[in-house]
């Protein structure tokens, strides 16, 4: 006993200051794993005492879901975008008289065409006595029929109706 005595006679205030270091050491890793607690305690607030395993696995399963809903939603607005394309949606319309006697160009050429230049041009031609309606097919901005003038304006309309809203 004489020895160990002897050891912290002489070294004691050493351990006295290593003891006292070990302490404050302490008392701020117990402040920090209190910090961290409460930050632990915030992520898991309403969580119902899962495990993190648990809460993965529920987002894991969430994110497969909306992946699923997702897709199908890309495939509806995918067929859209198909269905849209083949609508007529740009269209050229010339009024003008057909005959020399008659006023307030009362015919007119109508194309409508789709995104790709498919589509109709309708003609009305107005006369006193009787009128005329011709529709005749259009494939990339052609006919395979003969066209009029003001069809192939109106059909030129249309066309740079589509090159307008293509540009935008």
């Amino acid at each position: 006993m004489g020895y160990l005595q002897n050891l912290f006679e002489r070294y004691g205030a050493i351990v006295t200051l290593i003891n006292l270091g070990m302490i404050f050491l302490s008392l701020i890793l117990f402040v920090i794993n209190g910090v961290r607690i409460r930050r632990l305690a915030k992520l898991f607030c309403g969580c119902d005492n899962k495990s993190m395993e648990d809460i993965l696995v529920q987002l894991i399963q969430e994110a497969n879901i909306n992946r699923a809903e997702i897709e199908k939603i890309a495939a509806i607005a995918n067929e859209d975008q198909i269905k849209t394309n083949r609508a007529l949606q740009q269209w050229g319309l010339v009024r003008f008289s057909a005959f020399e006697n008659i006023g307030g160009d009362q015919s007119f050429a109508l194309a409508m065409l789709d995104n790709k230049g498919n589509g109709v041009v309708m003609s009305s031609i107005f006369g006193r006595e009787e009128s005329r309606i011709y529709c005749k097919a259009i494939e990339d901005g052609k006919s395979n029929y003969t066209l009029s003038k003001e069809e192939k304006e109106a059909i030129e309309k249309a066309l740079i109706q589509y090159e307008d809203h293509k540009n935008k």
